[in-house]
């Protein structure tokens, strides 16, 4: 899949190049932390790369600065991407591309950037400061599954975990606040043959997703333990 945008955004960005390393770079990048690098991510500092949203290559608001070892370590998905734009082997490719658009031509329409931003924040810092005990179950979901789609796993399932943790207290604070909606509308299940509200749907789906992952979690630490068990008792015979 082509990252470059169209020709006109081709011949532009290429021009950009030499100005795109000069604002980017750092002197004594690693003497920062990551959260001091992440801040200066913001302004493109040092950066190596940048992801486009919409094909807005004329407006910066749409640009999102990363490193590309930082953000390659954490997410298989922009890694790969990043890897693809720089990969000589590619026809007509340029060596040092240093974008990628990420749009309805590249398999991703209508990206959330603020959500996309957030889960950048998490791959420098391990953290999502904007992440509060408040958030809604809207943006927590739309988080996960922006961590989801770009496969920063460990994201994704702090997601689900925390979706889980609300979804139980969900019914009782629904009954504290004096809501219309009864308690057993709300957790009542699909084929009741009434009207599910969208959190009831949601629930029902992160929970089902956490108890599939669960099991395969178990299933693949039950089966670690029986190959350690089954190598020492070879060690042990021979």
């Amino acid at each position: 899949m082509a990252y470059g945008g169209s020709e006109f955004a081709t011949r532009v960005l290429e021009r950009y190049k030499s100005t795109f390393y000069l604002e980017t770079h750092l002197k004594n990048e690693e003497t920062y932390s990551a959260q001091e690098l992440y801040n200066f991510s913001h302004t493109g500092l040092g950066t190596d790369f940048v992801f486009i949203f919409n094909a807005e290559f004329n407006n910066k608001k749409y640009w999102v600065y990363v490193k590309e070892s930082v953000v390659a370590a954490g997410s298989l998905v922009l890694g790969a991407i990043m890897r693809r734009r720089r990969d000589p082997k590619i026809p007509g490719q340029q060596v040092d591309d240093y974008y990628a658009m990420l749009d309805h031509t590249t398999g991703y329409p209508g990206l959330d950037i603020s959500q996309f931003r957030r889960m950048i924040e998490y791959l420098y810092t391990g953290k999502v400061e904007g992440l509060a005990e408040d958030d809604s179950h809207e943006d927590i979901y739309k988080l996960g599954a922006m961590a989801g789609l770009f496969s920063v796993h460990k994201l994704h399932l702090f997601c689900q975990y925390k979706l889980r943790k609300m979804s139980n207290v969900i019914p009782e604070v629904e009954a504290k606040s004096g809501n219309s909606i009864s308690t057993t509308e709300i957790v009542r299940a699909p084929d009741s043959g009434k009207g599910v509200g969208w959190k009831t749907k949601l629930k029902q789906e992160i929970l089902a997703q956490v108890k599939q992952e669960v099991v395969e979690q178990v299933r693949d630490e039950m089966l670690a333990e029986i190959r350690t068990e089954f190598e020492t008792m070879s060690v042990s015979e021979n």
